[in-house]
């Protein structure tokens, strides 16, 4: 087994806190790993917290690759991604409990070429081999992660081949529990720092897939008779929101929306914001904060805002507006003046409020009114 190329990925393995993105990293670790393997295509794919599987690929296509996650896992007899109804989630599948294996442990040739799978997927790429590594937490047995490394040529893989991936098998998945339990941490201190969070409604953070990134023990509780969590009028409301946002950015950048969730007697107030996850401002970053709690009369009121910032009539309707996630310009017509003068009216209520931005008075007003 050649040490040197042992050393040079476990270089990048030890390095794995100086990567910016578990993307940026696996992209790194793969390329290194498909040439020594002399693999022709490769593949990692994992599933992030809370989150669909995802996938990086070298020398496959992208739309090949988009292919396969949303049609061709269905048809792979490797079997180790699945759709359990709320997801795709990895799993192993019940021919094999290895940690490697290959195609062809799984199923003959004669019985592959005859497939679909072969013959839409594979055989377009020239892929005669496959060998897969199974990246799972030891103690739980929740997979990790799939590294894939496919051949065009007909000589499979070597067990001295498979003997290098052995050996890169438990730094693999130490690195992939690392970037999980950065994310975890990450978003802990994320909602710790919402204005939500200091209140006792039920919070919910979403990511742009639609998948519970964090629930706190209220939400469970004023949703427990739901059998699906987020219910399907959250969802599509936060849908709408990230339409709404993406037609209209960077004109509404705080956008909000919100809607009643009737349960049985019980009605129950939802608030929506879109917030950023990071300080890069990725729009593949932004996550949903959701708030609910049960019907009572509004605290929140113009009179209210117009007394508590010591604003003028108009200014503390512009204010219920920015609130509400709409623009300049929807503000100007609606109120029947112009966006300068809009302009103008947010210039002095930041002037007096001593804040900076529309996000700062929309978190002025949270706090205030105890609306989360």
């Amino acid at each position: 087994m050649d040490q040197t190329t042992i050393l040079n990925v476990l270089d990048r393995l030890a390095a794995v806190s100086t990567y910016n993105s578990m993307e940026e990293w696996q992209a790194d670790v793969l390329k290194v790993v498909s040439e020594h393997m002399r693999a022709d295509r490769s593949a990692f794919i994992w599933k992030p917290y809370n989150s669909a599987p995802k996938a990086v690929q070298r020398n496959i296509p992208a739309s090949r690759m988009n292919e396969y996650m949303e049609r061709f896992y269905a048809l792979d007899p490797l079997v180790f991604i699945t759709d359990h109804g709320s997801g795709l989630a990895l799993n192993r599948g019940p021919k094999y409990r290895k940690t490697i294996v290959n195609l062809e442990d799984v199923v003959d040739r004669a019985t592959l070429e005859k497939s679909e799978y072969y013959n839409d997927f594979l055989k377009p790429q020239r892929i005669l081999h496959e060998t897969i590594v199974y990246l799972a937490c030891v103690q739980k047995k929740v997979p990790l992660g799939i590294l894939s490394m496919m051949r065009h040529n007909s000589r499979n893989f070597s067990h001295t081949k498979h003997n290098f991936l052995k050996v890169l098998t438990p730094y693999l998945t130490t690195c992939i529990n690392y970037f999980t339990l950065r994310q975890t941490n990450r978003i802990n201190d994320l909602v710790l720092n919402l204005p939500e969070a200091q209140s006792s409604n039920g919070i919910i953070l979403l990511n742009m897939d639609m998948q519970v990134l964090y629930i706190n023990a209220k939400a469970e509780e004023l949703l427990a008779q739901l059998d699906d969590i987020p219910p399907a009028s959250i969802i599509e409301e936060c849908r709408i929101l990230r339409k709404k946002i993406a037609v209209a950015a960077p004109a509404v950048p705080d956008a909000l929306t919100s809607c009643k969730l009737h349960l049985g007697s019980r009605s129950l107030n939802v608030l929506i914001r879109q917030i950023s996850a990071d300080t890069h401002q990725r729009s593949d970053e932004n996550l949903f904060v959701v708030s609910i709690e049960s019907s009572t009369p509004s605290r929140f009121s113009r009179q209210k805002i117009q007394t508590y910032l010591s604003l003028t009539r108009r200014e503390s309707e512009i204010v219920e507006s920015i609130f509400k996630g709409q623009s300049n310009a929807q503000i100007a017509e609606e109120l029947f003046i112009s966006e300068i003068t809009v302009k103008k009216h947010i210039h002095n209520i930041l002037r007096k409020t001593g804040l900076k931005s529309r996000t700062a008075i929309i978190n002025r007003i949270l706090k205030a009114f105890n609306i989360f």
